[in-house]
């Protein structure tokens, strides 16, 4: 996506780069073009470019435009639609949407096979392509999601035994839930933690049973 991005002519200076192919070549200066991986404005210069492209194009494309305001993450689109001649017809929208700007959307994937059956298979997940038949996990902002139960979940260390602070705030800490769809259940170790800290215990200090059986 951030190549495909232009930088105003009189920013580039600031992608100014120098480059030699050996220490005895003589140096060439380069500026980038295009918007650059690791730089702190890159993510604000993506996401401004794509607010810039659902203003100019609001009249031409509103159904794509409204879904890519409320389900895009980052640069993850995660939608869906009542009936498979809605998501087909969401779906095309939102490609011309993102063609009138130069930009392709790729990996898609369903939980509906038909959906996506009118597609360009390089327009798919490769892992997609490939698994269309058994019970495939995807992932989905950081977790898991079930293609045939259409359902999505979380990885948790199974029969790890907590024992100590140290290991309690390991298990919450690799539990990765971005969208916090499992933060009822992640709350109640967390809880644990706090009373583990006033209660002033050291890392390594075994947790006492008033804590684990609460």
């Amino acid at each position: 996506m951030y190549r495909q991005i232009l930088i105003a002519d009189d920013n580039r200076k600031y992608q100014r780069i120098v480059w030699r192919s050996t220490p005895s070549d003589p140096l060439i200066s380069y500026e980038l073009r295009t918007v650059t991986y690791g730089t702190s404005c890159a993510p604000f210069l993506a996401l401004r470019t794509l607010q810039q492209l659902y203003i100019e194009e609001e009249q031409t494309f509103p159904i794509a435009i409204r879904y890519a305001k409320n389900h895009f993450y980052v640069d993850d689109l995660l939608a869906g639609a009542d009936t498979e001649e809605e998501a087909k017809a969401i779906i095309a929208e939102i490609q011309n949407l993102m063609k009138s700007g130069e930009f392709s959307l790729l990996k898609w994937r369903s939980s509906h096979k038909i959906i996506l059956k009118d597609l360009d298979k390089s327009l798919l997940a490769k892992e997609y392509i490939h698994s269309l038949c058994d019970e495939v996990k995807q992932w989905v902002l950081g977790i898991f999601w079930n293609l045939l139960t259409n359902s999505i979940q979380v990885r948790i260390a199974d029969g790890e035994i907590v024992n100590t602070k140290r290991q309690l705030l390991s298990v919450i800490a690799e539990t990765f839930d971005p969208m916090g769809l499992f933060s009822p259940s992640i709350i109640i170790l967390k809880i644990m933690l706090q009373e583990l800290w006033k209660s002033k215990a050291a890392w390594d200090d075994p947790v006492p049973l008033t804590i684990l059986e609460t």
